[in-house]
């Protein structure tokens, strides 16, 4: 019985650690995308 909990919860384990990721590198690109349009918001002005 503890194999087979341990088999299941493996896999959500690691789509649990995938998600944070995920999210991690989308939350740096947005802050990224938005220093680059300040910068060139600023350069224009």
């Amino acid at each position: 019985m503890y194999e087979i909990d341990k088999e299941i919860h493996a896999p959500r384990a690691q789509l649990e650690a995938v998600k944070y990721d995920v999210i991690k590198y989308c939350i740096s690109t947005l802050v990224s995308i938005s220093a680059m349009e300040v910068a060139v918001i600023h350069i224009l002005m």
